[in-house]
């Protein structure tokens, strides 16, 4: 494994999913050592499009999200939406006299990394700011849901807050804040700030699980040993599945005893 390769808080979460046999390897491979693009889904689209006009910066891919558009070239209604909530976002960040910096900065510090949506001064004191544009506001039960009342306990969308918080606070020597600005993708109007505080035992927490993840990829790197995990739903939809020789083409047979 290369010495230089930095862990960043998505390698994290994907590789929690492929041990957990709910992600391929081959797809985390092709993610996050090959940096393969994958599918880009229609909900991916709207977030990408919504970041773009937000704060100026581009997908990973390097190319302007392009809207759909209606027969009479028209924004379609869903990045009408998109549009709109990322208007909104300006004069939100205006009306609450928050000093912008940088959008779209790359950070890094020991085996972390991690790209800031937005790094701003807030009442004179440095902060991140990380926009999410979801239909999911009020889900409780999804792990992607942002329901407020559940949300301390979904470690897959909190451990970004930890993950980016830390390294800032490194690389300034002071306190970082975290913000996370929610937009609802239904509705333009509904926009949710939250603030999270991030206590010292879940920072030791994270670089423990920091130096697991490095340890994991060296030896799965070492050994090659990513195993295809297929299945006719996830492969039918996999951006690797014209030339992956594990694809599934039938239904598997699942044995259950009664």
């Amino acid at each position: 494994m290369d010495k230089k390769m930095k862990i960043s808080q998505s390698l994290m979460k994907d590789l929690q999913d492929y041990l957990n046999h709910e992600m391929c390897g081959l797809v985390f491979k092709a993610r996050h050592v090959d940096h393969l693009q994958g599918n880009t889904s229609e909900a991916m689209l709207l977030g990408q499009y919504f970041e773009y006009i937000a704060t100026g910066q581009l997908p990973k891919y390097g190319k302007k999200p392009q809207p759909r558009l209606t027969k009479n070239g028209e924004l379609s209604e869903p990045f009408k939406k998109a549009h709109e909530s990322a208007l909104y976002s300006k004069a939100i960040i205006q009306a609450l006299n928050i000093e912008v910096k940088e959008t779209g900065s790359d950070i890094e510090f020991g085996d972390m990394k991690g790209t800031l949506d937005i790094f701003a001064y807030w009442d004179g004191k440095p902060c991140i700011i990380d926009y999410k544009y979801s239909g999911l506001l009020d889900n409780k039960w999804d792990d992607r849901g942002w329901n407020l009342d559940t949300l301390s306990e979904k470690h897959k969308l909190l451990i970004q807050a930890v993950h980016y918080k830390y390294i800032l606070e490194q690389i300034m020597n002071q306190e970082v804040e975290f913000y996370f600005f929610l937009f609802s993708s239904t509705n333009p109007s509904d926009v949710r700030v939250v603030k999270v505080i991030v206590d010292d035992l879940t920072i030791m927490r994270h670089l423990e699980d920091v130096k697991k993840a490095k340890m994991i990829m060296e030896t799965l790197l070492e050994d090659n040993n990513f195993k295809a995990r297929p299945s006719l739903q996830m492969c039918s939809t996999c951006f690797l599945k014209e030339n992956c020789p594990s694809r599934a083409l039938l239904p598997t047979i699942t044995t259950i005893y009664y």
